[in-house]
């Protein structure tokens, strides 16, 4: 068994390719239109989720049985028919065409495999057992989001806010490092579960010197799915 090596990928705009037409494809698609990719999805007799991520212009759609030049210019390939044999020779035309591929449920016919997200925000954690028990992960992940409450994602899109501000006033980065984790290890977390925004502004304006609005910069956000995986 492979030993993966953990990484994020920016695919924002960049073309990729879902071979399939099930329930399975449309959970794949969503996932990589939900980074920006650029999104095919090929096969016949689409899902009907599918359907209306075509319809209102979120993915493209090839209603044909798959073929090699399906993937010309692809970056990344994600095989999800019901068809080994399918999903065999997509595997085999990605590799010889460079692509990246997963193939659903099949982590020898994976260059790369996907695992199990857990999203508060922008915070995301992934959880894979290098393809040798998805449930497993899958149930990690949701101890995980029993202890990761929504102050987590708060408190990301403060510090994220917060960084360039710090970092423009030129100290150095002992400095700097030190004002994060001082934020990170104080009060916060906690004042922003309990949506005590007047405490948590005095707090940050005390050890940053900055001033910030978290009303505005904290308003709720569309949650967002996750998805199952295969690592």
């Amino acid at each position: 068994m492979a030993h993966y090596y953990p990484i994020f990928l920016n695919i924002e705009n960049k073309p990729c390719v879902v071979v399939g037409a099930g329930e399975v494809a449309a959970r794949k698609a969503a996932r990589l239109v939900e980074c920006g990719a650029r999104v095919t999805v090929v096969g016949r007799s689409i899902d009907m989720e599918l359907a209306r991520m075509r319809d209102d212009g979120f993915i493209s759609h090839i209603d044909d049985d798959y073929r090699a030049e399906h993937l010309e210019e692809s970056f990344l390939v994600i095989g999800a028919t019901d068809d080994s044999e399918v999903n065999r020779s997509v595997h085999i035309d990605a590799q010889a065409a460079g692509c990246l591929v997963n193939i659903v449920d099949c982590p020898e016919l994976c260059n790369f495999i996907l695992p199990a997200l857990l999203r508060k925000g922008d915070l995301t954690v992934a959880v894979s057992t290098g393809g040798r028990s998805p449930a497993l992960a899958r149930k990690i992940r949701g101890s995980l989001e029993s202890g990761l409450d929504e102050g987590y994602g708060h408190l990301l899109r403060v510090m994220g806010e917060l960084r360039p501000k710090i970092l423009a006033k030129g100290e150095s980065s002992d400095h700097n490092r030190a004002v994060f984790e001082s934020l990170v290890d104080s009060p916060l977390l906690g004042l922003l579960n309990e949506c005590r925004w007047v405490e948590a502004e005095e707090l940050i304006l005390g050890l940053t010197g900055e001033k910030v609005k978290l009303a505005d910069l904290l308003k709720p956000e569309k949650p967002e799915n996750t998805d199952n995986g295969n690592g």
